[in-house]
């Protein structure tokens, strides 16, 4: 039997002439009306180091709770372990 020659169109490469993402967002949507202008891109670049400093101190409040909540836990546990102690002596 011989091998299928790899040389030349593969009907497997067709050209996609649409994508789903034009059923959801129109091409129209996706243009612009030209290249940022330095101001534009200061802004949206002092807008997204904003959103970085409140996600930083969000998660630093969170690590916070959770080695409250480690602290808690691991005294519960403590206690607990102290009166099953106490309570097998008994």
């Amino acid at each position: 039997m011989s091998k299928r020659r790899t040389i030349g169109e593969n009907p497997l490469d067709l050209a996609v002439s649409k994508s789903p993402l034009d059923a959801v967002v129109p091409e129209a949507g996706r243009e612009r009306a030209g290249p940022d202008t330095p101001e534009a891109a200061a802004e949206r670049l002092e807008q997204l180091e904003e959103a970085v400093r409140t996600l930083r101190k969000q998660v630093a409040e969170v690590r916070m709770e959770m080695a409250d909540i480690k602290n808690q836990l691991f005294r519960e546990s403590y206690f607990l372990a102290q009166l099953k102690d106490k309570l097998a002596k008994m």
